[in-house]
């Protein structure tokens, strides 16, 4: 079981860290240095992550929702990379690479990733994860991260949870006031518009509270025994409460719970949270789906993605994600049939836990 997280995460808190990693890394390199990703960067980032104006803009106007860390030569820009933080209900906090880019520099780019490793420690991640594409994964591989295999990227545009909504004749709530300090209440919204057009009235979608650490820690445990992997999760009731309840102000992820009124107790769980990617915007990533057995067939799924899919409307975000295993051929064919697509060729790479020690110490 992994500590306890020890700090809370603020936004002075992640500019320490970026400072001091990037300070570790400019004693190891020369005639480059490291620095924070700042607001007036976007600019120059436009070529190097080949952004069009309109993206340009809106990465400048979303700033604050994401991270950087810019690699500098010459008073230029010559490398950077973006991130945000997500969560993993197996290992807990992760520092989550959304743009990487170096000019195809090796060496840069692995610098680059040197420094987000160093980040991520200091932060208490216990992931680094990122995307990438089959051209990258030897170089990757020889670092000594893991690509994972059978694992498919699934993503539900702005059109298609449009279409999913209007398809069950879900009327979303239109947002007022500030969308980022009131999201609870709009995920409270999404809840009851969605609830009125389940069939089964046995059924109830909620928010999870603090008090539901316990229950969030059994299904999650129920979902790694369904994937053949209850080894595989190193966090507890104790790491969620932390994560989840102890800093409201920013929740490493949120959680909805199914219930089954007849038995009185939670049969179905979603994890979720929400990322960025730079050339793309915000989008609501699901990190676990489970519905006990004796739940399934009851539409419950159906209810909890239409929720999120409205969440994720309501705050206005591009897109909706999440990942499936190859070989959950019900999941997939549900995940099909409400409009979602398979990110064809999309690979997962990351280090974990005591690998991102080891990494770390291999630098320079």
């Amino acid at each position: 079981i992994i500590p306890l997280p020890t700090k809370s995460i603020s936004p002075d808190l992640v500019t320490t860290s970026i400072e001091v990693a990037c300070g570790n890394s400019n004693e190891r390199v020369e005639n480059h240095s490291f620095r924070s990703l700042t607001k007036e960067d976007i600019q120059s980032l436009s070529d190097l992550f080949s952004l069009s104006d309109e993206v340009r803009r809106r990465a400048q106007e979303d700033f604050g929702k994401y991270h950087g860390v810019v690699l500098v030569a010459d008073n230029k820009i010559v490398g950077a990379a973006t991130f945000y933080f997500a969560y993993s209900t197996w290992d807990g906090r992760i520092l989550y690479v959304d743009c990487i880019e170096a000019g195809n520099i090796d060496a840069d780019e692995i610098s680059l990733i040197y420094t987000l490793c160093d980040v991520a420690l200091q932060l208490e991640c216990q992931r680094l994860v990122w995307q990438h594409y089959e051209q990258k994964k030897e170089l990757y591989k020889s670092l000594g991260a893991q690509t994972l295999d059978g694992w498919l990227t699934l993503r539900m545009e702005s059109d298609g949870m449009n279409a999913f909504l209007s398809g069950r004749s879900i009327d979303v709530p239109h947002a007022t006031g500030r969308l980022d300090f009131e999201i609870e209440k709009f995920i409270l919204a999404a809840i009851d518009a969605n609830s009125s057009a389940l069939r089964d009235a046995d059924l109830r979608l909620r928010l999870a509270a603090a008090n539901d650490v316990e229950v969030i820690e059994g299904l999650v445990m129920g979902l790694a025994l369904y994937e053949k992997e209850p080894e595989s999760v190193h966090i507890k009731k104790e790491h969620y409460l932390v994560d989840g309840y102890n800093n409201k102000e920013n929740p490493w992820f949120r959680c909805l719970l199914l219930e089954d009124l007849k038995t009185k107790r939670p049969c179905g769980i979603a994890v979720f949270y929400f990322g960025y990617k730079v050339d793309r915007g915000s989008f609501l990533y699901l990190e676990d789906l489970y519905i006990e057995k004796e739940c399934r067939g009851r539409s419950g799924g159906t209810l909890i993605m239409s929720t999120l899919a409205s969440v994720a409307k309501i705050l206005n975000c591009d897109g909706f994600v999440w990942q499936a295993l190859d070989w959950n051929t019900p999941a997939l064919t549900f995940y099909k049939k409400i409009g979602a697509n398979v990110q064809d060729g999309l690979l997962t790479t990351r280090f974990v836990g005591e690998a991102m020690v080891e990494f770390l110490k291999q630098r320079p």
